[in-house]
C-alpha cells in the first residue's frame, strides 16, 4: 500500500482551498483504509501569527505589508505536523507549501525519508488581475488591493522557478490546471487527474 501525496500549488485566491477539500474527499472516499491529513499551511499560518510570541510579531508585521515569511518558518509550519502526526501510508495533501525552490527541495528530503512513491503537483492557474478581484471580493481585514497584489508579485519571483523545477524531475507528476474557469470545471478535471495516477 503507498502513501498517495497531492501538493496544491496556486496564487492566492486561486480556489486552492476549495479544490484541496474535493481532493480530501477524493481520496477519504477512494482509500478509506488511509488516513488523509490535509496540510493548509495558510489556515495553520493566519492561527500562528495571532499569538502573543515575539517570533509571530514579526510574522504579523511581514505578513500586514503583504510579504514573504522566510524560508525557515515555510518549513516549520508543515514539517512538525508530519514528524508529530503522519503514520505508515498515510495520504497528504500540501495545500499552499511549498512556495520556493529550497523549500520544495526540503520537502523532497521528506519524500526519500518516508519513501513516498512519485507525489502528484497541481498547479491551479489563474491570472493575476481574476485573484485581485476574487480576494477584494471576499473582504478579509488583511486584503486591501496594494496588499494583494504584493502577494502576488513574489508568485512568479519565486513559485514559478519551484514549478519548473517540479515540471523537470521524474520523482514528481505535475499538472497545470487552467483555473479560470467553473469550480464544477476545475473538479472535474482534476478528479480525471486523480483517477488516472492515483492506485
Amino acid at each position: 500500500m503507498n502513501s498517495h501525496i497531492v501538493i496544491l500549488v496556486g496564487r492566492s485566491g486561486s480556489g486552492k482551498g476549495t479544490q484541496g477539500e474535493f481532493i480530501k474527499s477524493f481520496l477519504e472516499g477512494h482509500f478509506a483504509d488511509q488516513k488523509t491529513y490535509y496540510i493548509s499551511t495558510g489556515a495553520r499560518f493566519r492561527e500562528y501569527i495571532e499569538k502573543d510570541s515575539y517570533s509571530a510579531k514579526i510574522s504579523r508585521e511581514i505578513n500586514t505589508a503583504g510579504g514573504l515569511q522566510p524560508e525557515f518558518l515555510a518549513v516549520w509550519n508543515w514539517s512538525n505536523i508530519l514528524v508529530d502526526n503522519i503514520v505508515e501510508n498515510g495520504n497528504i495533501i500540501f495545500d499552499g507549501a511549498p512556495r520556493k525552490l529550497h523549500e520544495a527541495q526540503v520537502l523532497d528530503s521528506a519524500v526519500d525519508f518516508y519513501n513516498w512513491k512519485k507525489p502528484l503537483v497541481i498547479e491551479i492557474d489563474v491570472d493575476n488581475e481574476e485573484c485581485v478581484k476574487r480576494l477584494m471580493l471576499r473582504k478579509r481585514a488583511d486584503d486591501t488591493e496594494e496588499v494583494i497584489r504584493e502577494r502576488l508579485s513574489w508568485y512568479i519571483r519565486n513559485v514559478q522557478p519551484m514549478l519548473e523545477w517540479y515540471k523537470n524531475s521524474d520523482r514528481y507528476t505535475y499538472k497545470n490546471i487552467n483555473g479560470n474557469r467553473t469550480v464544477e470545471e476545475i473538479k472535474t478535471e482534476i478528479e480525471n487527474y486523480l483517477t488516472e495516477h492515483l492506485k
